[in-house]
């Protein structure tokens, strides 16, 4: 495994304080597992630390653990060479010490080397910006042996039988990341709940189900539903864990920023993203199973699919195979292997409300290989169907599909409906009128402005033209 190298001097010095050395170092008084407490080195520019300790209970005796996870930083401004799967190496990449404000957060999962405080107990502290962080081990053992992916014993992924994430996870702070502020746990009692169930898939297999509900579910109401794919790898506890959807999900609402809905989380890898029996299984088995289990609406204006990476890949398959099923897709790090115009319904796709996101250092947003973001978009624009595209500050990770996931929930679909007393004067609607058209051109002025933003840092070429499509932004 690589590790991330010292940047500057300052950060060399960092580091080397985090190396193992032939005495142990006074360990500190955290128990195993991560603490996340406030900075108080002032060297350090992110407002919080992560302490993290690694004790080994294996008989074999461990001498060296790296922490392994997304604590890489890159700089808006140094990124205007990335490469798509190219060599990027050229690409400065900032350690949690070298963090300044402005700067990003990208999984790159490089590692990091902790200290040993005492025989086979380890130790690193992080000076972390605002975020929900995910990490593992890496352990080197006496006799060479090597052991990689270890979940933090005092803090494992949640599971849903053989299926998890694989990655042990954390929060910072309470949202002062830009594209993170849903992302936290709500302290209040306005939280949804998600468990996780089995259906019977197209191949009569017994496969499983994510299910969000929302607080206070009234199966007397009817609800909207998301319908939520992994990427590749992937599984149904993904989104329900890495991808904070509940938690998403319990802002917005209690925000009253989207309409309640249920949302539905999936495995798709049993398939071998065959994606004519992914499309098949979600018609006629896992949307007929939720109709049939919740009360939800079976309108397509009512329900939405979005994906990740190949999850991306399987929205867009849909948009192709079945653009009347869905009123709204949205494509988060992907394209499409199926570019050819003929096997689109382009008549039916333009009624459709289409949202696409990558990363400015996503391999999936521009690449050689015909299936990233900019070839899709090409695509549509050449059968003229409009959509909204947004360039996020990220890779290709949890942290950008998070953001991508807040978004298209947040500003593209269902408003709640509210039921209020409008004063019945002409007067009123009038003023009515003219603070909406101020609201539509304050946001259309700010979304604009993001987007030549993002364009400029990463200075690629979309090769077509960007359009905005049934927002509830620009509504």
């Amino acid at each position: 495994m690589k590790k991330i190298t010292a940047l500057s001097i300052t950060t060399a010095v960092a580091l080397t304080m985090f190396q193992p050395t032939n005495v142990f170092a006074a360990p500190v008084s955290y128990n195993p597992g991560v603490t996340v407490g406030k900075n108080t080195n002032t060297s350090w520019v992110a407002e919080h630390i992560a302490t993290f300790v690694f004790e080994d209970t294996d008989a074999r005796d461990a001498v060296q653990v790296d922490l392994v996870g997304g604590f890489q930083f890159y700089d808006p401004a140094t990124v205007s060479t990335y490469k798509g799967m190219g060599d990027n190496s050229h690409i400065p990449m900032y350690t949690p010490f070298e963090y300044k404000d402005g700067m990003f957060v990208a999984g790159n999962n490089e590692a990091l080397t902790m200290t040993e405080t005492q025989d086979e107990r380890f130790e690193l502290t992080l000076p972390l910006p605002d975020n929900q962080y995910y990490y593992r081990f890496d352990i080197t053992y006496s006799d060479g042996t090597k052991v990689e992916g270890v979940q933090d014993p005092t803090n494992p992924s949640i599971k849903n039988l053989d299926s998890d994430v694989g990655w042990s996870t954390f929060y910072v702070g309470n949202g002062n990341t830009k594209g993170q502020e849903y992302i936290y746990p709500r302290t209040d009692e306005k939280k949804g709940t998600y468990s996780f169930v089995n259906y019977t898939a197209v191949d009569h297999t017994s496969q499983p189900l994510g299910i969000y509900v929302p607080y206070n579910y009234d199966s007397s109401k009817t609800y909207k539903t998301i319908y939520v794919s992994h990427g590749g790898g992937g599984n149904e506890v993904e989104w329900m864990t890495i991808g904070s959807i509940p938690n998403i999900m319990d802002n917005l609402i209690a925000k009253e920023e989207i309409a309640e809905a249920i949302v539905v989380t999936m495995d798709n890898t049993y398939f071998a993203w065959n994606y004519d029996k992914i499309a098949l299984n979600v018609t006629d088995h896992i949307v007929p199973y939720i109709e049939s289990h919740y009360n939800v609406s079976n309108k397509s204006a009512d329900r939405a699919f979005c994906g990740l990476s190949m999850g991306s890949m399987t929205t867009n398959s849909l948009a192709a195979r079945i653009p009347e099923f869905f009123d709204y897709f949205g494509s988060f790090s992907g394209g499409n292997a199926d570019l050819n115009p003929d096997n689109y319904n382009a008549d039916a796709l333009k009624s459709v409300t289409y949202y696409l996101t990558a990363g400015c250092i996503d391999m999936a947003y521009n690449n050689d290989a015909g299936i990233s973001s900019i070839d899709y978009m090409k695509l549509l624009d050449s059968l003229g169907v409009k959509y909204s595209f947004d360039l996020k500050n990220g890779a290709h990770d949890w942290f950008v599909w998070r953001d991508s996931f807040t978004t298209f929930a947040k500003d593209y679909l269902w408003d709640i409906e509210k039921t209020a007393t409008t004063p019945d004067t002409d007067e009123a609607e009038v003023e009515k009128d003219v603070v909406a058209d101020k609201e539509h051109e304050i946001v259309k002025t700010a979304d604009l402005n993001q987007f030549f933003m993002a364009m400029t840092l990463c200075a690629l070429s979309l090769g077509g033209i960007i359009y905005i499509k049934k927002s509830k932004l620009t509504d």
